[in-house]
């Protein structure tokens, strides 16, 4: 995976598998300072329904943790593309949930 080394929420983001071979090459071409490599850790799909229509979707999100101690689930980010980009439509932010039982 393609990324920029400054920025984040997948903007401008690339997966190898996902992309077109030229555009690949043209970022590393002429753009490799910009960019840094992350290994794509293929993620469990889940299922998503939106009313009728039904998905499989990757989800992302965080544990807060500190000191061994639980804070909760942080937010969740899902999409059914392979980059999780709410900022460019590509995702939908999901709440979390937690009961004391």
């Amino acid at each position: 995976m393609l990324k920029r080394n400054s920025g984040g929420r997948g903007i401008d983001m690339y997966v190898k598998s996902d992309c077109e071979t030229a555009v690949w090459s043209d970022i590393i071409a002429k753009q490799w300072p910009e960019y840094m490599v992350q290994e794509y850790v293929p993620q469990r799909w889940f299922k998503y329904s939106n009313g009728p229509d039904k998905t499989l979707i990757n989800l992302v999100g965080m544990l807060l943790c500190y000191n061994n101690r639980s804070f909760g689930p942080g937010l969740f980010r899902g999409s059914a593309e392979s980059v999780v980009n709410v900022h460019q439509g590509r995702g939908v932010i999901f709440p979390a949930m937690m009961s004391d039982s």
